[in-house]
């Protein structure tokens, strides 16, 4: 009688270690950007406000000595809705309106008091009907210093209020989209600006930019489709403004458009500059 063994021989599967290295890799990766997401953040916050504290020093003390001299108040306070509805002050240097980005370095201090984080929710007021529109759930993080409402505001896509924009960021919220809104602000911190203050059309290589929202999109298309007649709308990147410069014809094209809206940060940084 001879025996045979249950155990099935051993086959060399090709790509079997890839599989597993895509597989720790994504272990690996779950576990830093989700898992361990709130102890990270808040030690990336602390190393963050610590190193900028120290590097914005000079200036800092420059500008607190100034006023001291001249008498003048140094530091203006208000009071904001923390992580589970705590409230605390929130500070910022008095006066400095032209320069908010040095206007608001002593929100380090509320970073490194543990109040704010880098990226967040919009800080609100005791009573802003914002607070209400999520309830919990915007409670359950801490105010950011920056936030996802903030740079739709400078990047012309408002299709949904700031309480939809919180929303999304609240069911997204790990490291990888913290980095994502941080690298999208450098961008819109040098070449962009509220859309309140921005004209309605742009001229970039000669091509009319109708700078206009997405809510505001939207409407203009509906009142076209009660209307009688066509109207041709056309969405310009840097790659279409780049061709309308060798090709005649394109180019009038695009000049014949009833509607011709921005595609890209490339359209947006040149309109800006």
């Amino acid at each position: 009688m001879i025996r045979t063994s249950s155990k099935p021989p051993a086959v060399n599967i090709p790509g079997r270690p890839a599989a597993l290295r895509r597989k720790l890799l994504y272990a690996v990766s779950h576990v830093v950007l989700i898992d361990s997401f709130e102890p990270l953040k808040r030690a990336l916050d602390v190393v963050f406000a610590t190193a900028v504290l120290i590097l914005a020093s000079p200036f800092l003390t420059y500008v607190v000595l100034r006023r001291k001299i001249t008498g003048r108040p140094i530091l203006a306070r208000v009071e904001r809705v923390g992580r589970f509805g705590r409230r605390y002050t929130q500070y910022a240097l008095a006066g400095l309106q032209r320069h908010p980005i040095f206007r608001k370095a002593p929100l380090l201090l509320n970073i490194l008091a543990g109040e704010m984080s880098f990226i967040g929710p919009r800080p609100a007021a005791p009573g802003d009907p914002v607070l209400d529109a999520d309830g919990r759930a915007r409670l359950s993080v801490k105010p950011g210093v920056i936030c996802s409402w903030w740079l739709r505001q400078r990047a012309n896509i408002d299709f949904d209020d700031e309480a939809a924009a919180d929303r999304e960021y609240l069911n997204t919220a790990n490291l990888a989209a913290d980095f994502g809104i941080a690298l999208r602000a450098i961008p819109a911190l040098l070449f962009s600006e509220r859309r309140d203050a921005a004209p309605r059309t742009v001229e970039i290589l000669g091509i009319r930019i109708d700078n206009i929202s997405m809510a505001e999109t939207l409407t203009w298309i509906r009142q076209k489709l009660r209307s009688n007649g066509q109207a041709l709308v056309c969405i310009t990147n840097a790659h279409c403004a780049n061709v309308s410069c060798v090709n005649a014809s394109y180019h009038q094209t695009l000049l014949a458009s009833s509607l011709n809206l921005a595609d890209g940060v490339g359209l947006r940084i040149a309109g800006r500059l």
